[in-house]
Formats: C-alpha cells, structure tokens, sequence
C-alpha cells in the first residue's frame, strides 16, 4: 500500500505532540513494508518559501517545503496555498498513492486536500486542531480570550476580521465535506467537530498514542513536604503559561511546595520563590520529568483536542490540575486523580494548588487513584496497527446529503416553545440550508418542495392531516418534535394533547427535549425518536460571548 501524510510540520525540523503522531505512524508504517511518504513543511530548514527538498527521515521519504512565510494565521497562504498544492500535485502524480492521510494543514492549505480528492484518492483528515474553523488554530483570540466553540454562532474576529473568517470556513468547509472520514483523538473533540456542522457519521475517534511507560512507586519518593508541581507546556501564552505565573506569585509566600518549569524564560520577580525555571527537554525524556514530580500542571487557555502531556503524567502516576479545556477533561476526574478548574481562572488555580499543600493525604488519595485507575492509553504500535486495518478496509459508504431545505409548521397556541423552530432554523441557515417557518392554519405553501419538514407541537386538525399526507406523498420527511409530553393523554395538562398525538402519529420520525420525552414518544407510537435539547439563539450566544471576553 502507499500512504501519503500531509502535515505542516515533522521532527527533527519541529515537533509537537501532533507532529511526533505522525512521525509515529509513518515510520512504523514503513517498517511494516508499506510504501511511505510525507509531505511537510519546513520551519527550521532555512528554505526559501516554496523551496522543495527530500531527505530520508528514520526510513520514511520527506519532502520538505520551505513555509515560514506561510505561517501567520491571517495570510490567506496559510490556509489556501496554490504553491503547496502544485508541489503536493506533483507528489500525487509521481507517487500515486492509495491513501493521503492528512493531518496539521496550516502552512500548507486544504488546496492539497482537493489536489488528493480530484485524482480520486482516498483521503483521510485527522483534525489535532481546530484550524478547519479557527485560523488561530484553538478557539482563543490574540489578546488570549476564548472564543465561542460553534464559530459560525459567535462574534469573533479570528485573525483578520468576521467577514474574512466565515469567507475562510465556507471554504474549507467545502473540502471537507468531501473527504472520506473525518478522524479526531478524543470525544470531546469530536462533539466540537460535529457541533461546527461536521456530519457525525463520518467523524471517528481515533485516539492518540502515548508512549511514556508508567513510573514504578517504588522509583518515587514519598509524598510529603515539598509537593512538586511541574509544567512543561512550553512559554506560549495559549498554554497558560502566564495563568501558572501569577497564580505562583500568588502563593509563593505559602510554604511546603516547589514548581518546575520547562522551557519558560526565567521570569525576575519569582526568582527567589519555589519556582524554578529549566531548559526545555527532549521528547524523550519525559519520563526522567516526571519521575521528580507529584502533580503536573495544565493551566491552558486553549481548546485542547486530547492533551498528550495530561496523559503520560497521569500514566507516569502524578495527580493532575487542568483547566476546563476539553480533552483533558476526558481523563482527570475532579477531586478523584486531580482538579479541574476554570479556563483564565488565577485564583482558581491557586486554590487548587493549595489545597494539595495544605493537605497531603488528599495528594495521596488522588495518586493511589490514579494508580489504582490509570486513564486507557494506546502504544504507539497499536495506534499504527489500527489505522492500518482503516486504510485497508472498503473506503465508508457515501451517506446520503443532507436537506437542502427545512421548513418548521408551529402551533400559535403554544408561543412560549416556539424558540425551538427559531434556533433551529438559525442553527440550519447557519450551514446553509434554507428554512421557513410557517403556522398550523395559516398558508403553507412555503413548506413545499422541502426535504424535510419538522411539526413543532401541532395539534391535529383535518386540514393540517391534509397538509401533512400531501407533504408526504411529495417525497417530504415528517418529523414531530416535542417540547415536552404535551402529546400524552395520560398527562392529563393539556386538552389538545390527544390531537397532537394524532400529529405525532402522522410523522415519519420525532424529536424529544429531552431523554423522558423521547422515551414516552417511542412508547406511545413505536417512533424512532432522538433527543435534541433546547438551545439559546446565536443573538444570546454573541452577547455571551462579549461577556465573557470582558471579564475573562
């Protein structure tokens, strides 16, 4: 089999926790007699933007292409580079590979996505980031404020402005939707991904792997005074690093602690405190970090996918203090094998920190948890052997497209439920369906030709059931959604429940509020019906984000 990987960046050139899972499955690809190259670019090379070298790299072919002019987030190079793509064009013409796997793409733009995609090359896109919506790469503004998860909803200027960031995602949504399968590492990124409009049946976890090996007790001192925190997220500002920084100053005359930071410019008013600024260190000795520490740190601002340094710290047995960041969240447990605290929260962190020096038997309880509770880690090998199999099994089944058209038929009598259908709808044109939106009893003649149309609580009336048959006949999909059990005779609240449970009967499918809803619509009428919660409409979630901006 041939493989193409598609990344911004490689080791030796530059590495990162994205960069070395690539350099992971590449090699062992390679050695697993798969014919195995990659395209990257080059930070470090001192090559001329555009410049193409290739080098062999542990037993995998590299080209290299010079991309430091490609790299601020708001040069539209970064994200749609006709340089890049004529090079990777090349690269497919000669090679001709069965699968391109393409992983971190800034720098070198989803026009090499398309170059695959046109020559009808399988392709695979693993998104370690949020770059596909977010040309800062982790939901964060420059000034360090985290932005709204859903772009589309908020108002965030990105890197440029918001006409030029939506201009941006409309287009690389446009490759997207076109590639076979969409791979993320962690849960958490995946409800992010299909949140930002990304069909959920074709978004698969594909977890990373973490090669650090669990420190043994007995290699470990016993947990006392000093606690020893440590960091080594690297001196960016999205990391947290300044979060850390003041929430130490805030403690350094606390006693019976100790903070190692890794590659973070000694800072001169925490000089003598129990910080201690250290050189950065090789992937590889991450172990050796680690074995000198009781609780790892991740204080970051961004919207992490998976955090592999969450990870083999708590493998390597330490307690872990993380910000409310997502991928973390998946394996720190609060008050079990660590904290989680507030994103941007100084004092938050301080507490937390705290509270581990003041009371060492609560250090002690969250270690043996985690020792007796060790988070699910793959190796590297069966990271390589998993996606393997993927590249070799039958590429997924297209799935049918989805509706070009929605239209919503509300009932006036029930005002207070009709957000439901206006966020909806708002939720739907965000994507680019259009939508209309029409009462039961009024004109509805805008509901045909729609490929699905949703009943928002109707109540049966015999020129609704006509409407509904007729709507049907044309090859348009019903489906009733419920705000609560106003349907339900039983329920005895509501006189027009047994005319809505005839609406309901006359729909193909159906949608609860919530898990109660959806469970009693199902018992009543056999329905196939899924749980869609109440929203808020983007106008509130823009002030919200506002909001937040101010005070974070």
């Amino acid at each position: 089999m041939k493989i193409l990987y598609l990344t911004a960046y490689y080791p030796p050139d530059f590495a990162s926790g994205a960069t070395m899972q690539v350099q992971r499955l590449a090699e062992r690809a390679a050695a697993a007699g798969h014919e195995v190259r990659v395209f990257s670019g080059a930070a470090r090379k001192g090559l001329a933007d555009g410049d193409v070298v290739v080098e062999d790299v542990g037993g995998v072919t590299v080209h290299w292409i010079g991309s430091t002019g490609w790299v601020p987030p708001g040069e539209d190079a970064n994200w749609w580079n006709a340089v890049a793509t004529d090079a990777v064009a090349r690269v497919l013409d000669v090679f001709a590979p069965d699968i391109v796997h393409a992983h971190t793409l800034q720098t070198l733009g989803a026009g090499t996505v398309e170059a695959a995609l046109g020559r009808r090359i399988r392709t695979i896109v693993t998104m370690h980031d949020h770059w596909w919506w977010c040309a800062l790469l982790f939901l964060v503004t420059n000034d360090l404020k985290p932005c709204t998860p859903v772009t589309d909803a908020g108002n965030c200027v990105c890197a440029k402005n918001q006409a030029w960031r939506t201009a941006r995602a409309a287009a690389l949504r446009g490759v997207l939707e076109r590639v076979d399968e969409v791979l993320v590492p962690s849960a958490a990124m995946r409800d992010l991904v299909v949140a930002n409009g990304v069909d959920p049946g074709r978004v698969n976890v594909d977890a990373n792997d973490v090669a650090v090996a669990r420190i043994p007790d007995t290699e470990r001192a016993t947990i006392g005074q000093p606690v020893r925190f440590v960091y080594f997220g690297g001196d960016h500002g999205v990391k947290g690093v300044d979060v850390l920084l003041n929430a130490a100053t805030m403690l350094r005359r606390v006693r019976g602690w100790t903070l190692d930071m890794y590659g973070v410019a000694e800072r001169a008013h925490l000089v003598s405190s129990p910080v201690t600024f250290r050189p950065a260190f090789e992937p590889d000795a991450v172990g050796n970090v680690l074995r000198g520490a009781d609780v790892m740190i991740l204080p970051s601002i961004a919207r992490e996918s998976f955090s592999i340094a969450v990870r083999e710290s708590l493998g390597a047995g330490l307690a872990v203090i993380t910000s409310d960041c997502y991928g973390p969240e998946e394996v720190v447990r609060h008050g079990a094998n660590g904290f989680v605290v507030p994103t941007g929260d100084t004092e938050a962190l301080a507490v937390a920190m705290q509270r581990l020096v003041d009371d060492p038997a609560m250090l002690r309880r969250m270690r043996a948890e985690v020792a007796a509770n060790p988070p699910a880690m793959r190796t590297p090998d069966e990271h390589a052997t998993a996606l393997l199999d993927l590249y070799g099994a039958p590429a997924p089944v297209a799935r049918p497209s989805s509706p070009n058209r929605v239209g919503y038929l509300v009932d006036s009598r029930l005002p207070d439920v009709r957000f439901r259908a206006d966020h909806g709808a708002e939720a739907l044109e965000l994507h680019g369906v259009t939508t209309s939106l029409c009462e039961a009893g009024a004109g509805t003649d805008r509901l045909h030709g729609a490929d699905v149309v949703i009943v928002q609580d109707a109540a049966a009336t015999p020129s609704l059931l006509d409407t509904l048959a007729e709507l049907r006949s044309t090859g348009t999909e019903l489906i009733y959604d419920a705000s609560d059990v106003t349907f339900d005779p039983a329920a005895g609240a509501d006189p027009f429940a047994g005319r809505r449970l005839e609406t309901l009967e006359a729909c193909d499918r159906a949608i609860g509020a919530t898990t109660a809803v959806a469970a009693r619509i199902t018992e009543l009428t056999g329905l196939v019906s899924t749980v869609l919660p109440d929203s808020v409409g983007i106008a509130e979630i823009r002030l919200a984000d506002a909001a937040r901006r101010q005070r974070v």
